[in-house]
């Protein structure tokens, strides 16, 4: 198992507590970064996990856990945990899950999730709207146009009717608090506390292009791991004037 197989990762540092008296983290441990990090891919995925739950008239419930442990994190690791939908049955999810220190593979592991009745607790077939969104195959295919599928000139019948039946979605230029949630949700994935002010602080100050503000969290990412700092308007103000002169 390795990190190109997965897609979503969600970072975190160990911390002291997570310690055992060898030093390292203590193995039950992987379960809980493993659970956070399933609850950050339905975050990455748009679907918050109880207004998705409560929308399917069901929930998912742990069936069986299995972890294999190949290396140690200690404390103040950084570690990445990467997460994907392996396979979907009748009424169960089937997750991997593994926690990387770099490229160098910790621990991995799967957990088997059943689809239920919330009351009952018995099991439900998995919904078609689920079982759509959670596939995690190797590739998907992203078409872009400057028209809407119907106003498209095409030739080809069968090609017109798979993309009228495709889901359409139009993308408009994010205003000044649209950038602000992007830039907290991007900071939110990779484990940073960004502040409303000190978005506003960057949004205000740089050019108002997300792949330039989101450039720039990368960097301020990178300096407040190693200055052990928050990302405050202070913090942020200071690594911008080291970093990129005249953005104040």
């Amino acid at each position: 198992m390795n990190r190109n197989e997965f897609r979503f990762f969600d970072r975190l540092r160990v911390r002291w507590a997570e310690v055992d008296m060898q030093k390292i983290v203590f193995n039950g441990h992987y379960l809980m970064y493993f659970d956070t990090a399933v609850a950050g891919y339905w975050r990455a995925m748009a679907m918050p996990y109880h207004e998705t739950m409560a929308f399917l008239d069901g929930d998912l419930y742990v069936r069986k856990a299995t972890l294999e442990y190949l290396a140690s994190a200690r404390y103040d690791d950084t570690l990445e945990v990467g997460i994907r939908c392996s396979r979907i049955g009748n009424s169960s999810i089937l997750f991997g899950a593994a926690a990387f220190r770099g490229d160098a593979l910790l621990v991995s592991g799967e957990l088997v999730y059943v689809f239920a009745n919330p009351k009952t607790q018995t099991s439900l077939p998995v919904p078609a709207q689920l079982h759509t969104l959670l596939q995690d195959g190797p590739g998907r295919l992203l078409i872009s146009s400057t028209a809407p599928p119907a106003a498209l000139r095409l030739t080809l019948p069968d090609l017109r009717s798979r993309l009228l039946a495709a889901p359409v979605h139009q993308l408009r230029e994010l205003d000044e608090a649209g950038q602000m949630q992007v830039l907290e949700a991007r900071a939110a994935r990779r484990g940073l506390e960004l502040s409303r002010e000190a978005a506003a602080y960057l949004v205000h100050r740089l050019p108002r292009d997300m792949h330039s503000l989101c450039a720039v969290l990368d960097r301020l990412d990178e300096a407040a791991l190693v200055a052990q700092r928050r990302l405050t308007v202070p913090f942020v103000r200071e690594v911008l004037e080291a970093q990129v002169p005249g953005s104040t």
